[in-house]
């Protein structure tokens, strides 16, 4: 007897029967579930999208306030206010300072693009009370009354406003001036309308429903509405608001619910897949009919589709093994072209679109343009910081480069820090420099990187083909030396190639190689030109001057070696070595006659003040020389940086009983607001006030200027560079104290100063006798 019986025909049909209800059960209940799924797919979609319009509208709006910010910034601002401050009517100076600025806010509106699209389409400078200073739209509509009062308590002097302008709603960017700390005007800029509705449409099209407005304290501003009908009528509409960090506004927007546009997802599509699910019944019960009147067929049936089952595992198993390399596949071709840190193109994928830039400009006949990006003091931050912060440094700078492409431009990292922008169909070097210009303003604002804050600039070397190379090879090559330039010139710059660019780069290794051995073995000479009382005409201090004649190379002038010292971290061996003897032979000269010697201190060891306040100290101690004996001789320069150490540590030389002095007065960004706020001794006129005394009476008139002001504030004045006898009398009539320069001797070694030294203490040297020329 079996164990198993056959069932029959009732058996089978009811069995069948709740298989179907089962089925039918089952399939309604995953088609709800799948709905279910799918709305919530689509709630993160619509999230992750206005998020990300969120995101791009806080880096828009935080890249336009780094470029008002540095506007603010500017010098030309700076020296207009403290012009103001000192009294300066707009007569005298101050009308032409007004129109410098109007210039500088309309070069900043021509310039800041996005898309070719100007970032501010009006630029204000506004007084404190309000009044209008400058106006890049002088005739455009009167703007409502400010709220000065809640600009200036904040602190910080950024705002974001909104306000209505002609029944237009208008956004504004506020900055405020500022000036030692106190406000002193509002930079006003009304951001351009075009520029948020595309940031706000770049993911919309006109096949999907959906509206998107940027919406502000008084008002939205409608960026995107592909709705027919309002989008708050239908309430299956997906809507999502996400705020704009650190601004008062929000981005808020309606989407068409997937369902509402689609017949597969929809309810009748499950009432349709129930309807046709009544043949399948019915061919069930035919089937079972079939399979009682012959067992044999329904046995071959059942066996033919057990063999297509595994058939059919057979396929689906060949089909994800073949999906998988296909997925390999691509990902190798990925990591191929890009590079993984950043996401941006790799190496390889860089010189591969320099390739095909430059073959499609050789078929049009049109330039291509690469820049050759580095980050400036990459290295410190990498190295104090850490690698995993320069990594993230480094993807952020990728993100502001990528924001800055036009379409058709390729952004790729070279290597590093070094990063590669091509420009295809370039219009010459104009646009190059508007490139350069938009890239360096990109990095003024800073890198917020977990908490920390850094401020990184870029160096752009750039090349134009054909101008500059035939190959990509070429092109590279000297975009790198071009970079080299831009960097010699203090970084935070740019420089294109040219032919003398290789020369320098040779001279300036050989020159390194050189100064390296020069200061190792200390071979470097003092020189030293005597400074005079002009009423008296004696000798009453030195300036010490080095000089450098190498073996191989000959003399080399100080301004090429000097500034090389600077870069390459020699500076401070060289500057303590010219102290040191410039004092130890100012401590011997002691016993002839009560000399002071001057010295000159570089910018850059004040980046490094107590080190550099202790070497002093050190050689003064060393030396025996009194402190009152030395003057420390700075540039304008200097002053400009004004960190937190500058004073203390210039006061602090003042309080050992060192003198101060500005060198080169009158050549820089001179402000008296310096003299004020310095403690300085001493001004030294350049030598090139004097060169055209007696031809040029502006240069009389500014000279006669700038001694009267140093009379009224006190301090001493040497002028530099006096040639004739002319030059000293007018000098010596409008009350100059001190000078020097080849009237009276050259810099000259320490054995001929001593000459001249002792000749004059006897009263044998030619100007003690009136006749002003040298021994």
């Amino acid at each position: 007897m079996s164990i198993f019986r056959r069932p029959n025909a009732q058996t089978a049909f009811l069995f069948g029967g709740l298989l179907l209800i089962s089925y039918l059960v089952l399939l309604l209940l995953v088609a709800h579930e799948g709905q279910t799924r799918l709305r919530g797919h689509q709630d993160n979609e619509v999230a992750l999208r206005v998020s990300n319009y969120a995101r791009d509208m806080q880096y828009f709006f935080d890249n336009s306030q780094a470029e008002l910010a540095s506007l603010a910034e500017d010098k030309a601002l700076y020296t207009f206010f403290a012009n103001r401050a000192l009294g300066m009517s707009m007569a005298y100076g101050l009308g032409a300072s007004l129109h410098t600025l109007t210039d500088l806010l309309e070069e900043c509106q021509a310039f800041y693009l996005k898309e070719a699209e100007p970032v501010f389409q009006r630029i204000i400078l506004l007084d404190l009370n309000g009044t209008i200073l400058a106006d890049t739209l002088p005739n455009g509509p009167t703007l409502a009354t400010l709220p000065l009062a809640e600009l200036y308590h904040g602190g910080t002097g950024t705002r974001l406003w909104a306000t209505r302008v002609d029944d237009q709603l208008a956004i504004m960017q506020l900055v405020t001036v500022f000036r030692n700390d106190q406000p002193q005007a509002t930079l006003l800029a009304e951001i351009n309308p075009e520029q948020i509705r595309r940031l706000l449409t770049t993911q919309e099209h006109s096949f999907q429903a959906s509206r998107l407005e940027l919406m502000t304290p008084v008002g939205p501003m409608l960026a995107w509405n592909s709705f027919k009908e309002p989008a708050s009528a239908d309430p299956d509409n997906l809507y999502e608001r996400v705020a704009v960090v650190h601004t008062p506004f929000e981005i808020r927007g309606w989407f068409e619910s997937l369902d509402n546009r689609d017949l597969f997802t929809s309810n009748w599509f499950i009432a349709a897949i129930s309807l046709l699910a009544i043949p399948v019944v019915m061919g069930f019960f035919y089937l079972l009919r079939i399979s009682n009147n012959n067992l044999v067929l329904q046995t071959k049936v059942s066996l033919s589709r057990q063999q297509q089952k595994s058939l059919s595992q057979q396929n689906r198993l060949l089909h994800q093994e073949v999906a998988k390399r296909q997925a390999s596949e691509q990902q190798l071709a990925y990591q191929a072209s890009h590079d993984i840190l950043t996401g941006l193109a790799n190496r390889l994928a860089g010189q591969r679109a320099l390739d095909e830039a430059i073959e499609q400009a050789r078929s049009d006949g049109s330039q291509v343009l690469l820049m050759f990006i580095d980050l400036d003091n990459f290295k410190h931050i990498n190295d104090t910081q850490g690698h995993h912060m320069g990594d993230q440094l480094l993807v952020h700078s990728g993100r502001r480069l990528s924001l800055a492409l036009a379409e058709g431009c390729t952004v790729a990292r070279f290597g590093g820090d070094e990063f590669l922008l091509i420009v295809p169909a370039c219009a010459g070097r104009e646009h190059a420099t508007q490139r350069a210009r938009s890239i360096l303003r990109l990095f003024d604002a800073p890198f917020h990187v977990e908490g920390e804050t850094f401020y990184v600039s870029t160096s752009i070397g750039m090349t134009l083909f054909p101008d500059d190379g035939s190959s990509a090879k070429e092109l590279i090559q000297r975009a790198d030396a071009a970079l080299y330039r831009a960097k010699e010139r203090g970084r935070n710059d740019f420089s294109f190639y040219d032919a003398e660019i290789n020369l320098e780069v040779q001279r300036r290794v050989q020159l390194d190689a050189r100064l390296r051995v020069a200061i190792e073995q200390n071979t470097l000479e003092v020189h030293y030109q005597p400074i005079l009382d002009l009423a008296r005409s004696r000798i009453i201090g030195a300036e010490a001057l080095v000089r450098w004649t190498d073996p191989l190379l000959g003399p080399v002038s100080p301004a090429e070696f000097i500034p090389l010292a600077e870069r390459n971290g020699l500076i401070h061996r060289l500057a303590e070595q010219v102290l040191s003897t410039a004092c130890a032979q100012a401590s011997r000269w002691q016993a002839i006659a009560p000399v002071t010697v001057a010295v000159n201190v570089s910018s850059a060891q004040f980046h490094h003040c107590e080190p550099l306040q202790h070497s002093i100290e050190s050689a003064l101690a060393r030396t025996g020389l009194a402190p009152q004996r030395l003057v420390v001789e700075v540039t304008e320069s200097l002053l400009l940086g004004n960190h937190k150490d500058l004073h203390s540590t210039l006061q602090g030389l003042v309080d050992m009983g060192i003198g101060l002095a500005i060198d080169d007065f009158g050549t820089g960004y001179s402000a008296l607001s310096y003299l004020q706020q310095f403690p300085f001794s001493e001004l030294k006129i350049d030598r090139s006030f004097l060169k055209k005394l007696d031809s040029d009476s502006s240069d009389r008139s500014l000279l006669e200027a700038i001694l009267a002001m140093a009379k009224a504030l006190s301090l001493n004045v040497v002028a530099e560079g006096i040639e004739s006898a002319e030059q000293a009398r007018f000098l010596r009539e409008h009350g100059c104290q001190c000078g020097q320069g080849f009237l009276y001797s050259p810099a000259v070694p320490a054995a001929e100063f001593e000459r001249l030294l002792r000749a004059d203490m006897a009263g044998l040297s030619g100007w003690a006798h009136g006749a002003e020329t040298p021994a």
